[in-house]
């Protein structure tokens, strides 16, 4: 089996326990250890529902149902991508890991916006507090948390999956600013996803997983040791996906 690993900067005091996606909320992680939240399992796998908030690390569908960009040359690339079968961002026929992360508990990952109803926010170029471009209509992950919790009056369920997967494209735009500016952003971005992550949990939320290594390495370490000291300082439990270090050592040991 393989346990994962993370950033030097990032200590196990702060992260407490990073496994894989598959066994965040079975009680085991991918070693067979317990996942402690008081000495007992986080959870013994039920849930009533998945909600998804991000960017295209976990986008199902947004844009199929509404406009990507007010670029009229980008949006029929995309309106040509989503009439051959595309639309989503991974290959063609391939699954988001939002809907299979979803489906190992029996439950879906559908796009919010969809006209049946969904579950999943998470929309492609999104940032934090804005988007990738000026021509992207990607609503921002604090504005889809919002919008969430307008459609539920404020009642955050309590017995769903909160999955959290951005700030790759806030290190996007933090990479052109000068080094200590670029920090400097990232940190203001780490601050208002807690802010609204709080919100959630206040709402009622409970299980959360966080992915936050998806961008540049070096500006996601204060950005996400930004994100785990306010969310530890509020009192709130979550789980860290690192996907990075995920890929490092499926890479480094393609047959474990």
């Amino acid at each position: 089996s393989m346990s994962l690993t993370v950033a030097d900067a990032l200590t196990a005091t702060q992260l407490q326990n990073v496994v894989g996606v598959s066994a965040l909320f079975a009680g085991a992680t991918a070693d067979g250890g317990t996942i402690a939240s008081g000495g007992h399992a986080l959870h013994g796998g039920t849930f009533s529902n998945f909600f998804g908030f991000g960017d295209s690390t976990i986008d199902s569908g947004w844009f199929r149902n509404t406009p990507i960009s007010n670029d009229p040359h980008l949006q029929a690339d995309y309106d040509a991508a989503k009439a051959a079968g595309g639309g989503i961002p991974t290959t063609l026929g391939g699954q988001m890991v939002s809907t299979l992360l979803a489906q190992d508990y029996g439950l879906s990952a559908d796009p919010a916006n969809n006209p049946g109803g969904g579950t999943n926010y998470a929309a492609s170029a999104a940032t934090v507090t804005g988007s990738l471009s000026s021509t992207s209509l990607a609503p921002s992950m604090v504005d889809q948390i919002t919008s969430y919790l307008a459609a539920t009056g404020n009642v955050a369920d309590p017995n769903a999956i909160y999955f959290i997967s951005g700030g790759g494209n806030s290190s996007k735009i933090a990479v052109n600013l000068d080094p200590v500016s670029a920090v400097n952003y990232m940190i203001s971005e780490a601050d208002a996803l807690a802010a609204s992550v709080e919100q959630l949990h206040a709402a009622g939320g409970q299980y959360f997983v966080l992915n936050v290594f998806s961008g540049s390495k070096s500006l996601d370490i204060p950005y996400a040791n930004e994100l785990i000291t306010d969310l530890t300082n509020a009192g709130i439990s979550f789980l860290i996906g690192d996907e990075l270090s995920l890929l490092a050592n499926i890479n480094a040991n393609p047959g474990a």
